[in-house]
């Protein structure tokens, strides 16, 4: 398949019309003024003039294609790793903007996720973010750089529908992997643990049924603290009072349990990291194919070689046959 990296360079080939069109005029008026001189050689003067236009014309044309810089896709190829595949849910929930951890509960918890992202060289990762509700926003792949795309770009304005359902993270989990696997299936829920909506028991059982492995990762401190809005107000309830928010640890631990996993805590002194790619690094891998795409092949320098080419052809090629008959003498 071809692309070009400058497109729009290609409108120069429209250049190329009104040039030809002269050159054509020019050789029918110096035709008409070479048959009254040497009307003998008149058709194999024009012959050569014809020819030296050709090799011009395709060398302007060439110029322009090579200026373009035209890419030449290899096409796809697929490649087999051998790793597991990792869903990450994180919470995207306006209490998730509380500055008891810093800068803040969301900003560390995107930090924490894309040091997970650049430890996966082989392991396929998808996205959730979930509020009120859960979605997913990357189905798993090894696209690194996209993976790390969406989660810088996360914020509680995705979620229309606010409040922690964690289930239905977990649920919609399910669906990302592969039913038909019972193993290499990694759930890492990041959280500050206020589920608002419940179900969690019936939601983590159904994962390990499907034999996925549920880590947590709790993110906050047990101290009430107050939850920022980008207006520089707080969020307050329905009798104007502040609303305050806390990790809740027993239920983000029990999750975890529950979930044949480990449970793990973001605080401003600690990093969890290390520890739990170390629990990922401990399972067994499977075999997998991944369709990726060759870079593709810069055209530049041939186009411009053909160009340059015909330009030489161009100017060693004589006007007339005169150069012709001086030889033969």
């Amino acid at each position: 398949m071809m692309n070009f990296a400058h497109i729009e360079y290609l409108l120069g080939l429209l250049v190329s019309i009104p040039i030809v069109f002269i050159a054509i005029k020019f050789i029918t008026w110096r035709k008409k003024s070479f048959i009254i001189l040497h009307t003998k050689n008149a058709n194999q003067n024009n012959t050569l003039l014809i020819i030296k236009l050709v090799f011009i014309t395709l060398s302007f044309i060439f110029l322009i294609i090579g200026i373009a810089d035209p890419l030449l896709s290899i096409g796809e190829k697929k490649v087999t790793n051998e790793g597991i595949d990792i869903v990450v849910a994180m919470d995207i929930s306006t209490s998730m903007l509380a500055t008891d951890v810093s800068p803040n509960r969301l900003t560390r918890a995107k930090m924490l996720v894309s040091k997970i992202i650049n430890q996966q060289d082989n392991n396929r990762l998808g996205l959730i973010f979930f509020a009120g509700k859960a979605y997913l926003q990357m189905p798993l792949s090894i696209d690194k750089d996209a993976a790390k795309m969406y989660v810088n770009g996360a914020n509680p304005n995705l979620a229309p529908m606010q409040g922690t359902n964690i289930a239905d993270a977990v649920k919609l989990s399910i669906e990302a992997f592969n039913k038909a696997e019972k193993k290499y299936k990694v759930l890492i829920i990041i959280t500050d643990g206020e589920d608002h909506e419940g179900a969690d028991d019936e939601a983590i059982a159904a994962a390990r049924a499907s034999g996925i492995i549920v880590h947590t990762i709790g993110v906050g401190t047990e101290t009430p603290t107050a939850i920022p809005l980008d207006n520089g107000n707080f969020k307050l309830d329905r009798n104007g009072q502040k609303v305050l928010t806390a990790i809740n640890k027993n239920m983000i631990s029990n999750l975890a349990s529950k979930g044949g996993g480990v449970s793990f805590f973001i605080s401003n002194m600690s990093d969890p990291v290390s520890n739990l790619l170390d629990e990922i690094n401990n399972m067994d891998k499977k075999a997998y194919e991944e369709k990726t795409y060759a870079s593709n092949d810069h055209q530049f320098i041939l186009c411009i070689s053909i160009a340059f080419i015909f330009l030489i052809l161009y100017f060693i090629i004589p006007n007339d046959y005169s150069f012709f008959n001086k030889l033969k003498n």
